[in-house]
């Protein structure tokens, strides 16, 4: 289920989802801002971190995502 609307200078979307009980809003101080697909990246990444088990496609067995977080300089 979504919405989108705006007003001169600004433009919104929103996205929900009743079965899982999210809801994702964007709202953009710019009308040409790229509402829609900011709102589609936040709302499938919260929905992929509210089903922690299932697997990413492509994902290797094995491999410790700790090794790629922290501070990295160049």
């Amino acid at each position: 289920i979504g919405h989108s609307g705006g007003y001169p200078g600004h433009i919104t979307r929103t996205w929900c989802d009743p079965k899982d009980g999210l809801v994702v809003s964007v709202l953009c101080n710019a009308s040409d801002a790229a509402a829609t697909p900011l709102c589609g990246g936040i709302f499938s990444l919260l929905e992929h971190l509210s089903h922690p088990d299932e697997r990413i496609p492509g994902h290797a067995d094995g491999v410790d995502p700790r090794s790629f977080t922290g501070h990295f300089n160049t």
